[in-house]
């Protein structure tokens, strides 16, 4: 019996009485007030059901195993999930509650007859589970089977958990899979428990609250969901990559009101950037005009760094810069290995959003080196952060596109295609140095014959 299986006995068993309001007894009738419990409460049958049913798209999407092995799993499954769907039918329905809880007791005896009936008894291979789910996990990712990748890993996840041990960063990339899959719950869970299990882990502490974020709010549509993001980075002081996020958004966004509503919103975060900028500077001008110590100035010149570089006057800010290097002088040793170490940190933590893929937030982390003993290699590394970017997001896109040109509605197929094809005219517009730039026009053109021939 699979885990998913032996799951749903556990949970449906529970719908027995359990400790509660005792009956009430009134002279020899015995009235019992109790509300009825089905074992499962809402939540619970939502991400019960959403397990199945990936467990059966994956089952049902492949031709690999032995086939009698394939159809008795299939209908478990499918058993299963009808039973979920009797319990979603008797909860709020007019029946007495103890009434409720007999009819989940008999949707439960008749999936467990089946389940009996169709059970198939094998002995595993000597090499069967030598790798384990994991490593399968991230085979079958490779391989571009993600929906299966992510049903491996959240097995391996269980693995561990059952262990008594877990891994925040497997939360967050199972998380990323959920969220590539457009499974917005599951990501949003998955993003949210990566939280409680490693508090001290930095840079997770600071994406993952983002992208449960942005997994919630897949329900907005593509654009709504950018423009969500955007008020978010906000919320939280990101203002450079929000306004990254507007000016897609703007470039390409497809429903008119919300690209309105982006470009007002980009042109209060500018305008409020600016008065940053200009008060920052000012105050920077104001400690140098001072005798020091000028320690402050660096933290001001940095802050001003990571507003949107349209609201910053460049010549400004390099004045106050200059006019710092000139005051400050040859630095003690002490004070250059706390600004080498600050350096240090820096490029770890993008060295670290490259490792967990998050591309566009290293690219802004490098961003930061700028001027600094580390600025060569930032440059080289945010380079080829920005090559895999390319190539990951090219690589979507062609998967989307050969999925588009597999659909037989015309509309449908028209709005995939034309999803794709802006994809790559924005990758094109944002990396036009990229080394993937001419196989990126030779897509895009592609896209567009496929267009035309509609």
């Amino acid at each position: 019996m699979t885990r998913a299986s032996l799951a749903l006995v556990a949970l449906l068993v529970a719908g027995c009485p359990k400790e509660g309001a005792e009956p009430v007894s009134s002279g020899t009738a015995v009235s019992d007030e109790r509300p009825a419990d089905l074992g499962l409460d809402r939540g619970q049958r939502r991400a019960l059901r959403g397990d199945l049913e990936r467990r059966l798209r994956v089952l049902t999407s492949s031709d690999d195993g032995d086939p009698e092995l394939r159809a008795a799993t299939q209908q478990r499954l499918e058993g299963a999930l009808a039973a979920l769907t009797v319990l979603d039918a008797l909860d709020g329905s007019n029946q007495a509650p103890r009434d409720q809880e007999r009819a989940a007791l008999d949707a439960l005896t008749t999936w467990l007859q089946e389940a009996t009936a169709t059970e198939v008894v094998t002995l595993p291979s000597s090499d069967a589970g030598e790798d384990g789910p994991w490593a399968r996990a991230r085979a079958l990712y490779g391989e571009g089977d993600r929906e299966a990748a992510l049903v491996e890993g959240l097995a391996a996840l269980r693995q561990l958990t059952e262990a008594g041990v877990d891994s925040a960063s497997l939360r967050y990339q199972l998380g990323t899979w959920a969220l590539e899959q457009e499974d917005g719950a599951l990501a949003a869970e998955l993003f949210d428990s990566a939280l409680t299990v490693q508090e001290g882990l930095g840079w997770i502490q600071e994406e993952a609250p983002l992208q449960a974020t942005r997994a919630r709010n897949l329900a907005l549509g593509p654009d709504g969901a950018v423009l969500a993001e955007a008020n978010t980075l906000i919320d939280r002081g990101r203002l450079a990559e929000a306004d990254a996020r507007l000016v897609e958004l703007i470039a390409n966004g497809t429903d008119p009101e919300v690209v309105a509503d982006a470009t007002e919103l980009r042109s209060l975060l500018l305008a409020d950037a600016a008065d940053l900028a200009t008060e920052k500077l000012a105050r920077a001008e104001q400690l140098l005009q001072g005798p020091g110590p000028w320690d402050a100035v660096v933290d001001l010149i940095t802050e001003v760094r990571e507003l949107p570089i349209d609201a910053v006057d460049e010549s400004e800010l390099l004045r106050i810069q200059g006019w710092y290097r000139s005051r400050a002088g040859e630095q003690g040793s002490e004070e250059q290995a706390a600004r080498e170490r600050a350096v240090d940190a820096t490029l770890k933590d993008a060295r670290e959003l490259v490792l967990a893929g998050e591309y566009r937030a290293a690219l802004l982390t490098y961003r930061k080196l700028e001027g600094t003993s580390a600025q060569t290699t930032a440059r080289r590394e945010a380079r080829e952060a920005s090559e895999t970017l390319v190539r990951v997001e090219r690589e979507k896109a062609g998967e989307r596109f050969v999925a588009a040109r597999k659909l037989r509605d015309p509309e449908a197929k028209r709005t995939e295609l034309t999803a794709v094809r802006d994809q790559l005219a924005s990758l094109l517009a944002e990396f036009p140095d990229s080394s993937y730039a001419e196989r990126l026009r030779t897509n895009l053109a592609a896209v567009e014959r496929e267009l035309a021939a509609l």
